[in-house]
């Protein structure tokens, strides 16, 4: 702490949360002695006030600390110990957490922080969230679980708060392996569907493999600079190991990264993810759990920006995620999915800046991503809403006049992840490619920035089709009677999200925040000079978003099933991860099930039980000889022995 602010307001921003988890999972069900029949307004209201409480404070600490004056507010103030340089950081009174023996040296101690970092990662945690669980509230309103699903939803927020205010590996681990548990429990919400129990546990399976990789990038850690601290990891990065070493320790916190935010090849849980309730989908899977790992990379950038070669494998698995899952989420026909792979497909923009160097870039983009990718997650829950539950594009059609704020909203959320100026998206994705150019080293920045380019055309396409094939069009393709008869806008609740939203989406890259927060800088050593200035690269990356977003809106208005059919089967890449990990883990638990199972647990075991029981039987037979003279003496014997026992035992103390 030395320098640094002491305070309680990291603690109070990350306790809040948890309080309406235990309120929601606890002590409403303990009333009522059942999760069930809870009022969604009950539920959602003490859900929603708790993280917007968590919002109010972090917002009040976030602005004072962009501030280059001291802290005048008073409230704060009173919270602080030192008033020295206090909009700088602020940490939380620590305590020792782990320590494995008195005598070791290897302690963890848990202590929060918020700095001019994570706390734009605290902002959209708790104001992207206080909106979802808002709109949750009339999402949810008919379903009889909802102090359940408010408590889980709470409880990700507390985990995720804890993620990003960690100062070190473990505690930030703890908080990563947590919100791996909620997106588990939420994305199997409805665990009577069968389907949906899969996607949680396929979610679950495919996040350890990543997890395995970042825990043995923390144990190399500490092996390494003997500690686990953020700081000083970042500090002794250069001095203490070599080249190699950081370059495989880096290499193995990028397979959790990799994991956690869905890179090829371990993608694919996230498009299954969307079995949950869509609101989840909007939080989790788009906002905030999915964006762990590029904070991660951006939180240690000292550490990654020495190993080159990381740095090349980072912007490669994010370019080639980027543009793989931009093509599939063309030929997507479920809502939800398209949503899905493109948020993705985004993700990999993210990397592609780490990868580059550009840490600032990508936490922009990262924060410009939680308000348009928020916003169409909201919208598309508002039409599967008000369309009975369906979820196939191709079954709807002419939704504009039916639900007009909802269109609004999601054709402004269009035209932000389209890049189409002056909106959010357009900044921030302009930023990318223009880093691009100017930060990578070896000449692969021009094959990088073409790819991002058709990349940014897929995406304006994509979101165009969406628009076209959801809203447009004169023919309204729900198949049912009552699908038609049950169409409706959706209650205030749900729409006065979508609106701020819709105003961030439209006004968030406005705000610079990337410059104004003063992140990490980017990577000094990969600094290349181009002659494309940035003013070119607006305008080019401006003309391929209008002509991405015209195909899309006014091609695919009528020719719904114009696709490719690899493109539908997502490269087959679920198909052969069945083929061959699934299927033949399958096989050799079946046989080790029916041959050695059977042999060494049920087979031997009952041999040996067998011959142990008729050898007992055989010596000890003639104890049981009916005589009660017999059993007394026996028990006489052996309370006079037991009595010699106790009285030698005294003596001898």
């Amino acid at each position: 702490m030395n320098n640094m602010n002491t305070s309680y307001i990291p603690v109070i921003i990350l306790l809040l949360p948890l309080i309406g988890a235990i309120i929601n999972g606890l002590l409403l069900p303990l009333q009522k002695r059942t999760f069930n029949n809870h009022s969604s307004s009950l539920t959602g209201s003490i859900a929603t006030s708790c993280i917007f409480l968590s919002f109010i404070v972090a917002a009040t600490v976030t602005i004072e600390m962009i501030c280059t004056t001291p802290l005048t507010n008073p409230f704060t103030t009173a919270l602080y110990s030192s008033p020295l340089d206090h909009y700088l950081q602020i940490k939380s009174p620590s305590f020792i957490w782990l320590s494995l023996l008195p005598e070791s040296q290897f302690k963890i101690l848990f202590e929060l922080s918020i700095d001019r970092l994570n706390s734009v990662l605290i902002l959209i945690i708790t104001g992207v969230g206080s909106l979802i669980h808002l709109y949750s509230i009339g999402y949810m309103k008919n379903d009889p679980s909802t102090a359940r699903y408010f408590s889980y939803l709470n409880l990700f927020c507390f985990f995720m708060l804890l993620l990003v205010m960690a100062t070190s590996l473990p505690i930030m681990f703890f908080g990563w392996e947590g919100v791996g548990l909620c997106s588990y429990l939420l994305i199997g919400f409805w665990f009577k569907d069968i389907l949906k129990v899969a996607a949680g546990t396929k979610a679950f399976i495919i996040n350890r493999i990543g997890d395995f990789g970042f825990l043995l990038g923390i144990f190399l850690c500490y092996q390494t600079f003997h500690t686990l601290n953020f700081d000083s990891i970042n500090t002794l990065a250069g001095t203490v190991a070599s080249t190699s070493i950081i370059t495989i320790i880096t290499l193995l916190l990028f397979v959790g990264a990799i994991g956690k935010s869905a890179q090829i090849p371990l993608h694919t849980w996230l498009p299954d993810a969307m079995s949950g309730p869509t609101p989840v989908s909007a939080l989790i899977h788009a906002a905030t759990m999915v964006t762990a790992g590029v904070f991660m990379i951006v939180k240690l950038a000292p550490l990654f920006s020495l190993s080159p070669f990381t740095m090349n494998i980072i912007a490669f698995i994010g370019a080639l995620t980027a543009l793989l899952a931009a093509t599939v989420a063309i030929a997507q026909n479920d809502i939800k999915k398209v949503l899905a792979y493109s948020t993705i497909s985004q993700l990999g923009f993210m990397f592609l800046s780490c990868g580059v160097g550009a840490y600032t870039t990508a936490i922009f983009h990262l924060t410009t991503h939680a308000f348009f990718k928020a916003l169409l997650f909201l919208g598309a829950g508002s039409v599967i809403h008000a369309c009975s539950g369906e979820q196939d594009m191709r079954n709807m059609g002419a939704l504009k006049n039916k639900l007009p704020h909802t269109y609004r909203t999601m054709l402004i959320g269009a035209l932000s992840i389209s890049g189409i100026p002056f909106f959010a998206g357009f900044f921030s994705k302009d930023e990318i490619l223009y880093s691009i150019l100017n930060q990578t080293q070896n000449n692969t920045g021009e094959i990088y920035f073409i790819v991002a380019l058709f990349t940014a055309l897929l995406t304006a396409i994509y979101s165009g089709r969406l628009i076209a094939m959801t809203f447009l069009g004169s023919k309204l393709r729900l198949p049912t009677n009552s699908a038609k008869e049950h169409l409706h806008e959706s209650p205030k609740v749900m729409l006065i999200p979508l609106y701020i939203l819709a105003a961030l989406a439209t006004f968030g890259g406005f705000s610079c925040a990337n410059h104004k927060l003063h992140l990490p800088p980017t990577n000094p050593s990969a600094a290349a000079a181009h002659s494309i200035s940035e003013l070119t690269v607006i305008i080019i990356a401006s003309l391929i978003a209008l002509t991405g977003l015209t195909i899309g809106l006014y091609f695919f208005r009528s020719r719904q099933n114009f696709t490719l059919k690899i493109l539908k089967h997502k490269y087959y890449i679920d198909e052969l991860y069945n083929l061959l990990f699934v299927k033949n883990y399958q096989k050799l638990s079946q046989l080790l099930s029916t041959k050695y199972d059977q042999l060494i647990f049920d087979y031997s075991p009952k041999i040996f039980i067998k011959s142990l029981s008729y050898f007992l039987s055989n010596h000890i037979i003639f104890l049981q000889s009916g005589r009660l003279q017999i059993y007394l003496l026996t028990f006489l014997i052996s309370l006079t022995t037991l009595i010699i026992i106790i009285f030698n035992v005294i003596s001898l103390r």
